[in-house]
């Protein structure tokens, strides 16, 4: 773009500076905005201010200081809910997100996934590392909604997930309750294997493998007839 007022020769050698000067004080000038920018959102980030777009489950507003905030609003109890099934630990992720897609959640794979990980659910804000300034997170102004304990919960068992080795399930039709039932004293899933006796038949047992001494153990045949006593029960029309 040439000026009609103050025109450059682009074929004189020396216009070219005069040119990269025209080219470099805008320039200059957006850096100098984006910076201030950067700086104004860390310092109201520091307050408690949420300053983007508000995630799954509020909405952006503003207190009656005016400071720029977020409110839950009827998505909320469907993050609750997500969180609460997740803790349980039997659930997978896309298992969760499916189930409450009949429920209004309207969010992808991958940002489903993003939510189980976001601190801002439970009333804080995380602030990212910038220049020599570290990562820290701060009290919101914003209603929590979860519990810091469920958050916690289900950062630990996405943890735990993700050192597993990854290796393929055998699926065997004597244990179809395996991975499904619940130990009673630390609530985390049973596994099944079969105990050979002294006379070597095989028995078939559900049990804890994260319990002490003495673990949870049960008959397979057993569970297996009480659960299809109680699918017995429900009635189709």
């Amino acid at each position: 773009v040439n000026a009609i007022e103050q025109p450059l020769d682009l074929l004189d050698p020396d216009s070219k500076l005069l040119q990269i000067i025209h080219l470099a004080i805008p320039e200059i000038e957006n850096d100098k905005n984006s910076l201030r920018t950067r700086k104004g959102m860390r310092k109201a980030q520091q307050k408690g201010c949420w300053t983007g777009i508000a995630p799954f489950g509020y909405d952006n507003t503003r207190t009656p200081d005016g400071d720029s905030t977020l409110s839950p609003n009827s998505n909320s109890k469907l993050v609750l809910k997500a969180f609460e099934l997740f803790s349980i630990g039997i659930y997978s992720m896309e298992e969760i997100r499916r189930k409450l897609s009949s429920e209004g959640l309207t969010i992808n794979k991958q940002s489903f996934n993003t939510l189980l990980k976001r601190i801002v659910y439970t009333g804080k804000i995380m602030i990212k590392k910038w220049r020599d300034e570290d990562e820290t997170i701060v009290e919101g102004l914003h209603e929590r909604i979860i519990s810091d304990e469920l958050f916690n919960k289900v950062q630990n068992i996405i943890n735990e997930k993700k050192i597993q080795p990854t290796q393929k399930k055998t699926l065997r039709p004597e244990f179809p309750l395996r991975g499904h039932l619940l130990c009673i004293k630390c609530k985390k899933p049973l596994t099944a294997s079969f105990s050979t006796s002294g006379n070597g038949n095989k028995h078939g047992y559900y049990h804890c493998n994260y319990c002490k001494q003495p673990k949870s153990r049960f008959k397979a045949k057993e569970i297996n007839t009480e659960f299809e006593y109680f699918l017995s029960s429900f009635s189709f029309n």
